[in-house]
């Protein structure tokens, strides 16, 4: 029992030690870990993201999400995060681009993610973020 532990932790600390060299090696000092949306509106809105500019099929992993799902207050900021990929220049490297969609939260709140489905009922907004978009916008995406 006491080698499975032993084995156990080598793993997790040979695991994070790799996660931090990918690091290192993919992100420079001044790399950015955040993305932030700005909500300027003085009502509440939903947001949600896809590589596909027209996907309206608002599932994860085959199950809708929360109706709080990507909710942002009025005049208010969130921050996103980029994952394992530790900076959004790398998760951007090499053209790749998505979608950001904003949508109204009465929407959102009235008939759910799956009856926006198919529809895009309530959209307010689509963003196509590279890195080109990043940079040109100091990392943030601002509604309206």
């Amino acid at each position: 029992m006491r080698l499975i532990y032993i084995v156990s932790i080598v793993t997790v600390i040979t695991f994070l030690y790799g996660a931090d060299c990918r690091k290192k090696n993919n992100c420079a000092d001044n790399s950015h870990t955040k993305i932030n949306i700005v909500n300027n509106s003085d009502t509440i809105v939903n947001w949600i993201s896809d590589d596909n500019p027209n996907d309206s099929i608002w599932t994860v992993n085959g199950a809708y999400p929360e109706k709080s799902e990507g909710l942002i207050a009025s005049n208010a900021t969130i921050q996103v995060a980029p994952g394992l990929e530790y900076c959004w220049e790398y998760f951007y490297q090499g053209g790749h681009s998505e979608y950001y969609f904003i949508f109204m939260h009465d929407t959102v709140q009235s008939i759910g993610w799956q009856g926006i489905t198919g529809t895009n009922r309530g959209l307010l907004k689509r963003v196509k973020v590279d890195l080109n978009y990043l940079q040109n916008n100091n990392f943030t995406i601002t509604y309206p």
